[in-house]
């Protein structure tokens, strides 16, 4: 029974919502997630305030009701003596100091985080679509990581008086396990095994939500549970450090249970979905989907029914064969009908300049809140997590009516995502009060529709024994290109902090345009 019969006929309704809840019911993957980008909203606020307050108390040698007062400096409020010089200066002067430092710290934090993982990702593909558990055992890898980074964050604030570069090991032993970046490929890749090609958007959506509405409660709690500061610290802990890392680390030992006992892979493969007539802006309205009632177990069952079987027996060694790459390398490169190997390097590039402009959220706006607004962890935290929760209440339903409803093109989403990109940029980058950070995080709100369709669509060009190695050249342009992200706003904000704080977010804004501009083409291209 092809799609258009039945949405035509008196049971669409019915049909339609029996999709939404056969969706919901496989969520599988999306628990973990949760609980692993809410284990690092928990953690990454925390070990930026855990950096900046070793970086003053043991550089500047201040002392810690200054080291506490920081974010609420927003004029110059006397003299301050620098006990390692002698000489007076003004604390706003230290502040920017210690400020220029954090950003300076977290080009090494980035580049240890990422860059091993850069390397992995390339191998992981390809082995991955080898293996009926080759997906599983990446994420187990991945939880184990990141509780080492976790406890190693927990480790530099309970013995507070090691030196802030001690901080940097931690992140060796998620590094090591791919990073964020194999888990991201891992879970695409999964869900583009397990899922119908027509549904995939709505999919990956429900994936962003997860992670979207984790993030803030993260940061939310990090925010409360770190504190206000304490000017009398026990063990000398200015701020409560160790009881956040403490959940994350719980909150990712349940997750690697919950990828145990939980998530499992159909052993067939899909059939090659990639249809060489198909524009990548269309959805394929011919495809075809199976007629009975769809069961608890997912959407698996669509479209998997017919492929090469996976192999059950691992081989590890097989995990560092250099043949991996070569294969990631090949399939990027082979020819494609259709013109289809120029769009998938063009939705590679948008995904690079998406990338490039989203790093000034994670990596400058706390700083920069700190420097303009003069707020403290607490306050952005909550402010971020309450824009952030009324973000998914307004798109995540907003992307079900226009994606799985109206049939809206993946391209139009992407644009509307893109456009959000570009004016929450320049709108905190214009607006040098807290009206412009509540700016940048309602007019983001759709925000993950641009990485959701650039995915999407990438799984449509791709046939069933190629969608890990096509993730995984993403994969790895998602864990270089931050890095050279960070690098490029954390030295342009420690330079114009005096003076233009602001200038990164404006080129970041600007940078949009290049994604847009491919979109457009790109629909126009599907519709001719």
């Amino acid at each position: 029974m092809d799609r258009e019969s039945v949405s035509d006929g008196p049971t669409a309704g019915r049909w339609k919502w029996s999709v939404a809840r056969a969706v919901i019911r496989s969520l599988k993957i999306e628990p973990f997630i949760f609980l692993y980008i809410m284990a690092t909203g928990l953690a990454d606020i925390t070990a930026t305030q855990l950096i900046q307050d070793k970086i003053c108390l043991q550089k500047y040698n201040m002392s810690s009701d200054y080291c506490i007062s920081i974010s609420s400096m927003k004029t110059v409020s006397g003299g301050g003596q620098h006990r390692d010089t002698g000489t007076l200066t003004s604390d706003f002067t230290i502040k920017d100091k210690i400020l220029a430092d954090v950003a300076h710290f977290d080009i090494y934090r980035q580049a240890i985080s990422t860059l091993p993982g850069f390397v992995l990702v390339l191998f992981i593909g390809s082995w991955t679509d080898s293996y009926v558990h080759g997906r599983k055992m990446i994420l187990l890898m991945g939880a184990v990581g990141y509780a080492g980074q976790y406890a190693g964050l927990l480790t530099n604030s309970l013995i507070f008086n090691l030196d802030v570069h001690y901080i940097l090991l931690s992140y060796v032993s998620s590094a090591l396990m791919g990073g964020w970046a194999a888990i991201w490929l891992t879970s695409y890749s999964y869900m583009t095994h397990n899922s119908p090609q027509e549904y995939r958007f709505i999919k990956f959506m429900a994936f962003e939500v997860s992670a979207t509405t984790a993030g803030p409660l993260g940061t939310y709690l990090g925010g409360v549970l770190i504190g206000s500061g304490n000017p009398h610290p026990t063990h000398h802990q200015i701020h409560n450090y160790s009881r956040v890392f403490g959940i994350s680390l719980a909150a990712t030992i349940v997750s690697f249970l919950w990828v145990l006992f939980v998530i499992n892979e159909n052993r067939k493969r899909p059939s090659p979905e990639a249809d060489p007539t198909l524009g990548v802006g269309d959805h394929n309205q011919n495809a075809v989907i199976n007629s009975s009632p769809l069961d608890d177990e997912s959407l698996a069952l669509i479209g998997c029914q017919t492929g090469h079987t996976m192999d059950t027996e691992f081989r590890w060694r097989r995990l560092v064969d250099i043949g991996n790459v070569r294969d990631v390398w090949r399939t990027a490169l082979k020819p494609r009908p259709g013109g289809q190997r120029a769009r998938l390097w063009l939705l590679y590039l948008c995904m690079s300049m998406v990338l490039i402009t989203l790093v000034k959220e994670f990596q400058i706006v706390f700083p920069y809140a700190e420097k303009v607004y003069g707020w403290d962890a607490a306050h952005f935290s909550m402010v971020k997590s309450m824009a952030s929760v009324a973000q998914v209440a307004i798109v995540g339903p907003a992307v079900l009516v226009l994606s799985g409803w109206l049939r809206v093109t993946d391209t139009t989403l992407g644009i509307v995502g893109f456009v959000a990109i570009m004016t929450s940029a320049l709108a905190i980058g214009s607006i040098l009060s807290p009206v412009g950070a509540y700016a940048m995080y309602v007019v983001g709100g759709a925000t993950p529709m641009a990485s959701v369709s650039i995915r999407a669509l990438l799984s449509k060009l791709a046939a069933g024994q190629e969608l890990g190695k096509v993730f995984s050249l993403l994969a790895a342009l998602e864990t270089v290109v931050p890095s050279v992200g960070t690098f490029i706003y954390n030295t342009l904000f420690a330079y114009t902090i005096h003076s233009y704080p602001s200038l990164a977010f404006q080129i970041a804004g600007a940078l949009v345009f290049v994604p847009i501009g491919v979109f457009i083409g790109i629909d126009l291209t599907a519709k001719s």
